[in-house]
């Protein structure tokens, strides 16, 4: 079937690698086959009880669940694992007032960043932004000290830092235990 605004993607299974959501937003990511959601009717992305990304890639490029230039799309209970990014929203996010949901979500065994916020190596054209990070577990990573966060926000990079305009990006109420970097690290831009 296709996939519209208003739905829900339900993992039922395992998945042994990477789930991209790339939407059907122009950008240097290149569109992808996916609508956006809107205000009134975002897509959710949830797994069952039980049920995991699971990569089992630490040292990949790619994360374990990738939210690429969307709009109003949320990832609400999703357990990811075994990856260098669990979960990254990529120039992704929101409106005022109806903010893009990171909640419920569950990452164990990342490398780098657990749950990432930012526009990567897209600063500048289009940011993340009106993002809502709360009520997630980030534990047990087993990344490089000090570039294994339980979330990041923005761009670290010198080369992007200045470019990064994401904005608006409200987290609270997370449990973050046993990283081996910063427990939340915000970057300017």
């Amino acid at each position: 079937g296709v996939l519209l605004p208003g739905d829900v993607v339900k993992i039922s299974a395992n998945i042994p690698g990477t789930l991209f959501y790339r939407s059907n937003s122009p950008g240097n990511f290149g569109a992808g086959p996916f609508p956006n959601g809107t205000e009134e009717a975002p897509i959710v992305i949830t797994c069952a009880p039980g049920i995991w990304i699971d990569p089992n890639n630490a040292t990949g490029v790619d994360g374990g669940l990738d939210i690429v230039r969307a709009r109003h799309v949320h990832a609400v209970g999703v357990n990811v694992r075994n990856c260098r990014f669990p979960i990254r929203c990529i120039t992704s996010g929101g409106s005022a007032g109806f903010p893009m949901k990171i909640h419920h979500c569950e990452t164990v065994g990342a490398n780098e960043a657990n749950i990432y916020v930012g526009s990567l190596s897209d600063p500048g054209l289009n940011v993340s932004s009106y993002v809502g990070v709360m009520y997630n577990k980030c534990h047990s990573s087993t990344g490089n000290v000090p570039w294994n966060e339980g979330i990041y926000v923005g761009t670290g990079s010198e080369s992007f830092a200045w470019k990064d305009k994401t904005h608006d990006v409200e987290v609270a109420f997370n449990e973050v235990y046993l990283v081996r970097g910063d427990g939340i690290d915000v970057k300017p831009g």
